[in-house]
């Protein structure tokens, strides 16, 4: 029997990419913070309530969705789908922590942080 293609939120790949990292041993310092909003019904409330909290906190706004520290080193990383583009503000996240000699990471899949943690071992 042929298996058809299963679509999966970006939400629901990062969730697995946490645990992926946690399972390979990582400290997760930040990650996806938009489901603690959950409880909220409406889509838009939630969004003001995510971006007002962030502002309030001092976040800068293209923060990576992750941010983790793997064998003693911090790597920084975006989740796009395969069609997702980076922001203006994510791009200039990017070049201004490459700049300062860390490392930046676009995943597109479950596989490419399994790839990751792979080259890592090695």
């Amino acid at each position: 029997m042929k298996r058809l293609p299963v679509k999966i939120s970006e939400h629901d790949t990062q969730k697995a990419i946490i645990r992926l990292l946690r399972l390979a041993g990582c400290l997760i310092i930040g990650s996806d913070v938009m489901d603690g909003l959950k409880f909220f019904t409406d889509a838009d409330r939630r969004r003001y309530m995510f971006i007002n909290h962030h502002k309030d906190m001092g976040y800068t706004k293209g923060q990576p969705d992750f941010i983790f520290v793997y064998r003693n080193r911090v790597f920084f990383a975006e989740m796009k789908t395969a069609t997702g583009r980076q922001s203006p503000e994510q791009k200039e996240f990017q070049r201004q922590l490459e700049a300062a000699g860390q490392t930046y990471l676009v995943w597109r899949s479950v596989q490419d942080c399994v790839d990751f943690i792979t080259k890592q071992r090695v």
